[in-house]
């Protein structure tokens, strides 16, 4: 997978056009219902969303524009407390969960993938 985007967004110099964004994404209703998002995968199928998007959203990211939303940073000096934890075993299933399974299974039944690599 390249990182990177396609070009910069005329007007917004710290705006690019990309074709995903990590992590948290505002949206139009109608243009979400069209792409299709799969309930059973609301919390694991983020990059899948976009892939099944690609040529019908228009995808912009903003360097300066900051949402504080989920991090995965941990502070060493800062405990997790009791509630933190059981949010972050719904949140962030095993790679060998049910919810993940059938996301790979989807993603590559979907699109015909018969192999993938990353970095």
């Amino acid at each position: 997978m390249r990182r990177g985007y396609h070009h910069v967004i005329q007007g917004f110099p710290n705006c690019v056009v990309t074709d995903g964004v990590i992590n948290f994404f505002l949206a139009r209703t109608e243009k979400v219902q069209q792409v299709g998002f799969d309930p059973r995968l609301a919390r694991v199928a983020h990059l899948e969303f976009f892939i099944d998007g690609l040529g019908a959203l228009h995808v912009g990211s903003c360097d300066d524009v900051i949402v504080n939303h989920a991090t995965k940073i941990r502070l060493p000096w800062i405990s997790q407390s009791e509630s933190d934890k059981t949010y972050a075993k719904f949140r962030y299933p095993p790679a060998a969960s049910d919810a993940t399974q059938t996301k790979n299974g989807l993603l590559f039944f979907k699109n015909r993938f018969q192999c993938l690599t990353h970095n």
